[in-house]
């Protein structure tokens, strides 16, 4: 498995990353408080954040030995106390509370698919088992099974976004207003919460030294990783305009699930399943 890593694998590395089921409920929090013009503060976070991912491309490119990424940048550039304070406030908290989450979620919908017949714990300890298998394998085998998910999930979210964006789902369309607020007080601090969508890209830089070309190629997979998470994003806001109640939507704990159920019925659920 010596085989260089090209953009393909590095961008499904990247969206892979990016795509999770914690985003959905962010992206459900932000719709159901102004309606669609949170796509502004999605698309404000997703530029402030291409932004970011171009200096840590620069950073790579400069010194292309450190592959651990942004901790080893911030430690060179801004010393240790900085980068404590960063590693454990961006990542090691996020992921405590972020981790366990998806995993309960992914273990809800499993579970309810399955008839309640098998108990969420085993669907969250068997996906993470199965997960710490696979990066023990090696950089190659994890980003070569990144390119198949990432690939089905990315095709699967936009069908789902595309049937609901345009209304050529089963489910009945509800009728509400596109607009709940207008003005740039209630929209922008909700880009604090469209950042949640696009948290992971910089994880392509330790693919790095085993890329081919990486100088170009971790700039361009990281923008477009955001990219394509931006334009399912605001797709998907679309969606649930013409297919879930606003309020509904903030309330829910699985707005995913509410909005591919209210689309597609009982396929919905299965639809999600697989995505």
């Amino acid at each position: 498995m010596n085989k260089k890593i090209g953009i393909f694998g590095a961008v499904s590395t990247g969206v892979g990353m990016l795509i999770a089921t914690s985003c959905f409920i962010s992206s459900a929090s932000g719709a159901s408080a102004v309606g669609t013009p949170f796509i502004i503060a999605i698309i404000i976070a997703c530029i402030a954040n291409m932004m970011a991912v171009l200096s840590i491309a620069e950073l790579n490119a400069i010194m292309p030995n450190l592959t651990g990424g942004i901790a080893q940048y911030t430690l060179a550039g801004l010393g240790p106390l900085v980068t404590i304070v960063t590693m454990v406030g961006g990542y090691l908290i996020s992921n405590v509370f972020a981790a366990p989450a998806e995993g309960a979620m992914f273990a809800g919908v499993m579970s309810e698919i399955s008839g309640d017949s098998v108990p969420p714990a085993v669907f969250s300890v068997g996906i993470t088992i199965i997960l710490i298998i696979i990066n023990l394998k090696g950089v190659n085998m994890s980003t070569f099974l990144q390119e198949i998910v990432a690939s089905f999930m990315v095709l699967s979210l936009i069908i789902l976004s595309v049937i609901g964006t345009f209304g050529i789902g089963t489910g009945v369309e509800v009728e509400q207003p596109a607009v709940i607020s207008s003005d740039l007080a209630d929209i922008l601090p909700l880009t604090a919460t469209a950042f949640w969508f696009f948290i992971g890209a910089e994880f392509i830089v330790p693919l790095a030294k085993d890329m081919k070309n990486p100088r170009k190629n971790v700039p361009i997979s990281m923008i477009l990783s955001l990219a394509i998470m931006g334009i399912i994003q605001i797709i998907m806001i679309f969606g649930f305009r013409n297919y879930t109640n606003w309020s509904e939507l903030g309330e829910t704990a699985s707005p995913h699930v509410l909005y591919a159920v209210a689309m597609l019925g009982k396929w919905g659920r299965y639809s999600y399943a697989f995505t």
